[in-house]
C-alpha cells in the first residue's frame, strides 16, 4: 500500500465507537446491575427489532443511528441476550432479516476504561466463533471462576471482554481446554514507546510492536496494512504511510516508520497513530482523539 491521505474510519466502526465511548453511569442503581446493552443494528428500512422481541417479552429500544439506521439495544439478563439474538438470527434465516452486529465494527485497542455500565479498564480476551461453540458455555467458564464479563454479538464470532486485573487468570483458564472455535488474544495486542523529542538532523523511527495471537497461524498471517498517519500542530489533515514490518525470534511483528524531513517552519509537536488489520478487523493503537504527540527539537 502506498502513501496515502488521512485515514478514514468506515462508519459502521464510526457508530459502534460512539457506543463504546458514549457509555456512562447510569442514574439509577436498578439499571446499574440489569442496564441496555449493545445488540444489534439495522437500516431505516430494516426491520423492527424492538417490536418484534417485544412479542416474545424481550425489552429492545433504538439507540439511534445515523442515516435514520437504528442501533437497537437489549435489556436483560445474559442469557435475555442470548435468547433476543437466537430469535433474530432466526428472522436473518427465515426472512431474509439485514442486521449488524457490534462485535463486527468495534474499533479494536489494547483496553478500555469503561464498556458498557461496568468500570474496566477492560481488555479483549478471546473471539468465538458461536456456531461452532456456543459463547455462553465460555461464559459460564469464567463466571463459575469469579470473573467478570462482557462481551459484543457478532455475525460469525463473538468478542469476550474481562477486566484487565483478570487477564492472566482468564487465559490460564482457558488455556487448560484449548477449543479450534476459541481463539485466545494477548492481553497487550500492541505497544508503542514514544521517542522523547523528535530530532531535526537525524531520522526518527516510530516503532510498534504487535503481539501474538493463540493459533497455529504465525502472527503475520494475522496482521497487515499498517499505517502511520501523523501531522505537525496546526495542521489539520492527518497524513498516512505504509510502515516495513518484520518478525522477530520472538513471535512478534514490529512495524516500523521512519519520519520524512521535517519542514524547516515546523515547531509545537509531532501528533500521530497507527492503524493496521488484525484479521481483517480495523485496529487502532493511538486513536485520532488520543493520538501520540512528541515535542519537535526547537
Amino acid at each position: 500500500m502506498g502513501a496515502s491521505s488521512n485515514i478514514r474510519i468506515h462508519l459502521p466502526v464510526v457508530l459502534s465507537w460512539a457506543l463504546l465511548a458514549g457509555c456512562v453511569h447510569p442514574e439509577a442503581d436498578d439499571l446499574s446491575k440489569n442496564p441496555y446493552y449493545p445488540f444489534c443494528g439495522s437500516s431505516a428500512l430494516g426491520p423492527d427489532v424492538a417490536a418484534f422481541l417485544a412479542t416474545h417479552g424481550i425489552d429492545c429500544v433504538s439507540a439511534g443511528g445515523d442515516f435514520g439506521g437504528s442501533d437497537w439495544v437489549v435489556r436483560g439478563t445474559p442469557e435475555t441476550r442470548f435468547r433476543a439474538r437466537s430469535l433474530v438470527l432466526r428472522q436473518v434465516r427465515n426472512a431474509g432479516w439485514l442486521v449488524s452486529w457490534p462485535a463486527d465494527g468495534i474499533v479494536l485497542m489494547n483496553e478500555w476504561d469503561q464498556i458498557g455500565f461496568e468500570k474496566g479498564p477492560w481488555i479483549r480476551l478471546a473471539s468465538v466463533r458461536h456456531r461452532e461453540r456456543p459463547t455462553e458455555e465460555v461464559l459460564d467458564r469464567l463466571s463459575h471462576a469469579g470473573i467478570s464479563t462482557l462481551f459484543y454479538f457478532g455475525e460469525a464470532s463473538d468478542v469476550v471482554f474481562v477486566k484487565a486485573k483478570d487477564a492472566e487468570a482468564s487465559i490460564a483458564l482457558l488455556r487448560k481446554a484449548v477449543e479450534a472455535s476459541v481463539t485466545i488474544h494477548h492481553p497487550k495486542t500492541c505497544a508503542h514507546l514514544p521517542p522523547p523529542v523528535i530530532r531535526r538532523d537525524a531520522p526518527t523511527a516510530l516503532t510498534l510492536t504487535i503481539s501474538g495471537t493463540d493459533s497455529e497461524h504465525p502472527l503475520r498471517e494475522h496482521v497487515d496494512d499498517f499505517v502511520c498517519s501523523y501531522r505537525f500542530s496546526g495542521e489539520g489533515i492527518f497524513q498516512g504511510y505504509s510502515m516495513s514490518s518484520k518478525d522477530r525470534p520472538d513471535g512478534t511483528l514490529v512495524a516500523t516508520y521512519e519520519l520524512l524531513t521535517i519542514p524547516a517552519d515546523a515547531t509545537g509537536f509531532l501528533e500521530y497513530s497507527f492503524h493496521f488489520k488484525l484479521d481483517g478487523r480495523e485496529y487502532w493503537h493511538g486513536l485520532p482523539s488520543e493520538s501520540f504527540r512528541v515535542p519537535l527539537e526547537p
